[in-house]
């Protein structure tokens, strides 16, 4: 999820702020929450078929998508 997109210049201030509201909610209520949201997507994985987990191997592992996680780990590591 994305739910804000900032100038490089203001990243490190805009994601502590963010770290600090996370930080100041209950424990039990963050913990609900993230399982909440992680659950649908957890489920749809353990209940997939064989047929899925192939369609999904595939694409995952077809040489356009290795190129293009290549290329955005170079991106990545240049920029660290």
């Amino acid at each position: 999820m994305i739910d804000e997109v900032v100038e490089p210049a203001d990243l490190e201030r805009v994601c502590l702020a963010r770290a600090r509201l996370l930080g100041s909610y209950r424990p039990a209520a963050y913990a609900h929450t993230k399982r909440t949201l992680q659950g649908t997507a957890v489920d749809r994985v353990r209940h997939e078929s064989a047929e899925q987990r192939a369609i999904t191997k595939d694409i995952w592992a077809s040489p356009e998508a290795m190129e293009i996680i290549k290329s955005q780990l170079t991106r990545l590591s240049k920029s660290a």
